[in-house]
């Protein structure tokens, strides 16, 4: 697990929040988390990342992202999608995904998923706090 040093919080002057990726907060969260990988982490699949580096790497790329990925990592032939869930003040509460056969879901098909995801989490948070502010032009 993941834990910030300060709070995320992606909001702008607006009650609209702009996706984790578009934020700077949230890109440099992924740079400034404070974790450290377990000495000797556990080879489960021949996909697993084993390696404190690379494991930083794919860490890094996950909130450029906005999403995780697994491809087999955990368990052969199987993959996972997840996003964050987050509130209108700009927290990540949560996270959402799905997990699937490799063979189902192609590379090129992981946006489509992921914006299901993605929909899936605003409309949770919608449920549990209430609609945000309609954005103001002008």
């Amino acid at each position: 697990m993941l834990f910030a040093r300060t709070p995320l919080s992606n909001r702008k002057k607006y009650s609209v929040a702009p996706p984790l990726t578009k934020s700077r907060k949230g890109l440099r969260v992924g740079r400034h988390a404070a974790w450290s990988p377990s000495p000797g982490l556990e080879r489960i699949t021949s996909r697993t990342i084993t390696d404190p580096v690379k494991l930083r790497d794919e860490l890094d790329q996950m909130f450029r992202r906005g999403y995780a990925v697994s491809d087999g990592e955990r368990v052969p032939g199987m993959g996972t999608l997840a996003v964050p869930v987050v509130t209108h003040s700009g927290q990540i509460v949560a996270a959402i995904g799905n997990a699937f056969p490799t063979r189902m879901v192609f590379v090129d098909d992981r946006e489509y998923h992921v914006k299901i995801l993605k929909s899936g989490a605003r409309s949770l948070v919608e449920l549990i706090e209430g609609p945000t502010l309609p954005h103001r032009a002008g």
